[in-house]
């Protein structure tokens, strides 16, 4: 029966709805620290380009999905850089706070087109806060992937969706036919020495004729070593890498997750002596 239920990933070619990647600051930035960040906005022409809407901002809305319910906090100052598509929805956006500066991309294609570009909007910024005395405290990526499997049987949603005998689904999830969510984290080292914070969340909802799977991956690498104690700070050379490594992090849960036939229908691959 499994061989014959479709799996549907949100993007046809892939199941990623959303891809954000931040840098957070070791202190919150000043008023006059953001004013810089917006003076190199403005005179920066890719950066105009490829984010022509700016607005200021005293609050963050973060939303998850379609239908994910928004969360606000309140922050004192900042901005929000955005490019809109001709759908009138955003593409990308964004949010320079006081407290980091993060990217968020809704039209994923491949990491090796869409990082040269997150990386194109961010340098400039982020050279400006390193410029301005503050140190990157961590650097973060996260991935939101999406599927529908069309089957009202929740359980052979289960198994054709994951990899039975992987790490990160507990014996619950192989036997609820019905909803069910999972959200685990572990510390990892990178290959830099520093600590890796991972975060690996899985939401199961079981519809009426189909379900719906989210997963959601973040990791983020700290400016310290695994033990957690000795200080390795950031540098603004250090910030692609450690996103090539992170990335990395995020297709080994993904491929330890999901079923093989689901990995090769996404063209989801590890190298091999991983």
């Amino acid at each position: 029966m499994s061989e014959t239920i479709e799996v549907h990933p949100v993007a046809g070619k892939h199941a990623i709805e959303v891809m954000a990647l931040a840098v957070e600051w070791d202190r919150h930035m000043s008023p006059e620290a953001l004013a810089q960040v917006e003076e190199v906005y403005r005179r920066t022409d890719v950066l105009q380009r490829l984010l022509p809407s700016m607005d200021k901002i005293r609050g963050v809305s973060l939303h998850f999905g379609d239908d994910g319910a928004a969360v606000s906090t309140p922050e004192e100052g900042g901005l929000q850089l955005a490019h809109i598509g001709n759908d009138g929805k955003p593409t990308w956006v964004v949010s320079v706070r006081p407290d980091l500066i993060a990217c968020n991309c809704m039209v994923y294609d491949r990491w090796d087109k869409v990082k040269p570009k997150a990386l194109d909007i961010l340098m400039p910024m982020i050279e400006c806060g390193l410029t301005a005395g503050y140190l990157i405290q961590a650097v973060g990526l996260q991935y939101q992937d999406s599927f529908r499997i069309q089957t009202g049987e929740p359980l052979e949603a289960t198994r054709r969706l994951f990899r039975e005998g992987g790490a990160w689904l507990s014996p619950h999830a192989w036997k609820t036919n019905g909803s069910w969510h999972i959200h685990q984290g572990w510390f990892s080292a990178s290959a830099s020495g520093r600590r890796v914070h991972n975060l690996l969340n899985v939401d199961f909802v079981s519809e009426v004729g189909s379900s719906v799977v989210r997963i959601n991956g973040q990791h983020r690498s700290q400016g310290v070593g695994i033990d957690g104690q000795d200080p390795q700070p950031f540098e603004l050379a250090d910030v692609s890498a450690t996103l090539d490594g992170l990335h990395l992090d995020n297709k080994l849960a993904l491929h330890s997750l999901l079923s093989d036939s689901v990995c090769n229908q996404i063209g989801l691959t590890v190298p091999e002596e991983m």
